[in-house]
């Protein structure tokens, strides 16, 4: 943090952000696997469960400004890093806002992340967030988002074939096929939604 402040022109000043980003994530992170211990850590549980908030809020505030001092600045012909990093820092913010609880708000980012990476591997990123916010949603706003849900799904799986080889890490989520069963399966999922509430 005191890196970022004192040198804010240095040229691995955004990097250097993004890495506090993290540093907040990884924060909020052990504050919530206390919250899974009750039993060690319950006189402290208000405690934690502030610090996680605060947290993510921080993390979101340094993800959000970090995404739009790039989308200002980066020119039509960006670097890899600077790509990488407007990358991982829109999908931060969305992740953040689903992390505060704020489902209905990440899937709208993850659904502009998923018409913004058309036809590469982050769409499918992007998707399979969509999903987590679409089963993390009650069930009336579950009815109100379905069709562009199945819609996505039905997108995803069209463009799947197109995407090289070379984009699939097995150590992410996994292959090709992988991705494609995953996607099926979350096909007749949706199908049967459908039906609940048709």
């Amino acid at each position: 943090k005191e890196a970022v402040r004192q040198y804010p022109a240095n040229s691995g000043a955004l990097a250097a952000r993004a890495h506090l980003g993290e540093c907040y994530l990884k924060l909020a992170q052990e504050a919530n696997e206390k919250l899974k211990s009750p039993e060690s850590y319950a006189d402290v549980q208000p405690h934690l469960l502030r610090a996680h908030q605060e947290w993510l809020e921080l993390a979101l505030d340094v993800y959000q400004k970090l995404a739009e001092h790039l989308e200002r600045t980066v020119s039509k012909s960006p670097s890899p890093e600077e790509v990488r990093l407007l990358t991982q820092s829109l999908f931060e913010v969305a992740q953040c806002r689903f992390d505060l609880g704020e489902h209905a708000e990440a899937l709208h980012l993850y659904q502009q992340l998923f018409q913004r990476y058309a036809r590469q591997v982050e769409s499918l990123h992007a998707f399979r967030r969509m999903f987590q916010c679409y089963y993390a949603l009650p069930a009336a706003e579950k009815a109100a988002v379905l069709a562009d849900i199945r819609a996505a799904a039905r997108v995803a799986l069209d463009e799947l074939p197109t995407l090289p080889m070379e984009v699939f890490d097995p150590h992410q989520f996994g292959t090709r096929e992988a991705w494609r069963t995953w996607l099926n399966d979350v096909q007749r999922y949706l199908e049967r939604d459908g039906d609940k509430g048709s």
